[in-house]
C-alpha cells in the first residue's frame, strides 16, 4: 500500500457531509495559528472521489485563509465501509492524556528557546499548571530512596541510545510501574525500579 501525496486545487476537495466530528471556534483558530507558524504541513486525507476522509478542521481553515492548493493523501485502497469506520476511529484514537512531567520538560525547553508557547494549542490555564507541577504525596508502585543509605551500595547505570536501554530492560526483566496520576481507563506507565544488587550481577554472570 503506498498512498499519494499531492497538492490540489482546494476547489476540488469535497467536505464529507455526514462528517460527526464537531470543529468549534477555539480549535478552528488553534488550527489556522499552526499553519501560519508552520505551514500547512499535515496533509489532508481523502478517498477516491475526492471527498475528506480525515481533515475537516484543517479544510475549513484552509477555505477561510483563500488558500488555492494545499496537501492530500489520496488513500484508493480503502472501502465505502471502511472510509466510515476511519472517519470515526481517526478521532477517538487521537484522544489521549499528556504525560504531564515530559510535557512541563518540552514546554520548559521551549521557553528556554524564547518561542511562543500559546502555538502549542495548549491553553493557558493547562500551560500555567504545568509550569508549576503540583506536589504529589502519594507513594508509587514502586519508590526511590529519596537518600543514599549509607548500609548500602548503589551503581547508576544510564543509556544514551534505545537499543542498549532496551536490552538492559530484557536483560534486567524491567516491568513497567503505574503512574501516581493515571485516570481511570487513561493509566499511564512508566519503568523505574531499584533492583538487587547481588541478583543483577548473578544474571549478568549466568547470561
Amino acid at each position: 500500500m503506498k498512498l499519494k501525496y499531492e497538492m490540489m486545487d482546494i476547489g476540488k476537495i469535497k467536505p464529507y457531509k455526514g462528517n460527526p466530528k464537531s470543529h468549534p471556534a477555539s480549535q478552528l483558530a488553534k488550527i489556522r495559528e499552526s499553519i501560519k507558524k508552520f505551514g500547512f504541513i499535515v496533509p489532508i486525507l481523502i478517498d477516491k472521489k475526492n471527498e475528506i476522509t480525515a481533515g475537516h478542521g484543517r479544510y475549513i481553515v484552509a477555505l477561510d485563509m483563500e488558500l488555492k492548493k494545499i496537501p492530500i493523501l489520496r488513500a484508493d485502497h480503502l472501502s465505502k465501509a471502511e472510509v466510515k469506520a476511519f472517519r470515526i476511529a481517526d478521532n477517538e484514537s487521537a484522544k489521549s492524556d499528556w504525560i504531564d512531567e515530559l510535557l512541563s520538560i518540552e514546554l520548559s525547553a521551549l521557553e528556554k528557546m524564547e518561542f511562543n508557547l500559546d502555538l502549542t494549542g495548549l491553553d493557558q490555564k493547562t500551560i500555567a499548571k504545568l509550569k508549576e507541577p503540583e506536589k504529589k504525596n502519594r507513594k508509587p508502585d514502586v519508590e526511590f530512596t529519596e537518600e543514599l543509605h549509607e548500609s548500602s551500595n548503589y551503581i547508576v547505570l544510564y543509556f544514551d541510545n534505545d537499543i542498549d536501554w532496551l536490552q538492559a530492560m530484557t536483560l534486567f526483566e524491567l516491568k513497567t510501574v503505574k503512574a501516581l496520576d493515571s485516570k481511570p481507563g487513561f493509566e499511564k506507565a512508566g519503568i523505574g525500579r531499584v533492583i538487587n544488587g547481588a541478583e543483577a550481577l548473578n544474571k549478568i554472570m549466568v547470561d
